[in-house]
């Protein structure tokens, strides 16, 4: 909306038509880019929503050509969408606008989801990477200390209540890769035994 606005500013109207036309086509590549992978809708819609995200910050957003996501139960995504919302938001804040990429791969492997991103920014200092799921850490300067250092704490909990877990590292290319996996079950209390239940 900022570029429009200046657009029409300087009286570039032939280019204002150009540039919302570029971005149509491009936002509708990315979401037949999403339906096609992603059978679960509101995991899709959030994608789609994320992909609109990215080109504001000016930020390349991409699926990866093996990602596979049926319909799962509702519980599963949600959790699904807490964790990779999080994910993602954390992956485009990292990055350069107008260079950096994030990329994401959601698979269902060995009786779990396994959902990874991947961003091409400056990565976690090896000394803070053991920091980064705990509640009310951040990386990023703030003037709020109750403000950041949320959304990975969520992350990580939503996943391990599932019996899952979250992990990060940085590749030998430079890429930052965040890894979750949660189980498609969640773990079942065991049935109290006869003497552990009240008369």
């Amino acid at each position: 909306m900022h570029t429009i606005a200046g657009l029409i500013e300087l009286g570039e109207y032939d280019e204002v038509a150009s540039f919302v036309t570029t971005q149509a086509r491009a936002r509708a590549g990315w979401v037949d880019r999403v339906v096609a992978r992603v059978q679960d809708a509101s995991v899709a819609a959030l994608l789609v929503a994320k992909g609109s995200r990215a080109a504001e910050l000016g930020v390349t957003l991409d699926l990866d050509d093996d990602t596979a996501l049926p319909a799962v139960e509702g519980a599963l995504s949600a959790d699904i969408l807490t964790v990779l919302g999080n994910l993602v938001d954390n992956a485009m804040e990292a990055v350069a606008a107008g260079r950096g990429s994030v990329g994401v791969r959601l698979v269902v492997e060995d009786g779990a989801v396994r959902v990874r991103v991947t961003d091409d920014g400056p990565g976690v200092p090896d000394d803070l990477a053991s920091r980064v799921f705990d509640q009310g850490f951040s990386t990023k300067p703030t003037s709020d200390p109750g403000g950041r250092g949320w959304g990975l704490a969520l992350s990580r909990l939503v996943c391990e209540q599932r019996g899952g877990g979250v992990q990060v590292e940085r590749t030998p290319r430079g890429r930052t890769v965040f890894t979750a996996v949660l189980p498609l079950t969640s773990p079942v209390s065991p049935a109290p035994r006869p003497e552990e239940v009240p008369s």
